[in-house]
């Protein structure tokens, strides 16, 4: 199974979105490593905090 999570800012613009094969501790590490090295790649202040919200939309 894949879902789909998608990354907002505090403005509730989105960031990104990706697909991740579970809702898995492991899955959110990556991905949020991912997303903190994109922001340094453009030399921009990365995020302090990070969090998620499982079943916002159903």
């Amino acid at each position: 199974m894949q879902f789909v999570t998608s990354i907002v800012n505090e403005r509730g613009q989105f960031v990104t979105t990706v697909v991740v094969a579970s809702e898995s501790e492991g899955c959110y590490q990556r991905m949020a490593r991912g997303l903190v090295s994109r922001f340094k790649r453009a030399h921009a202040p990365a995020p302090k905090i990070l969090y998620t919200d499982n079943n916002c939309c159903r």
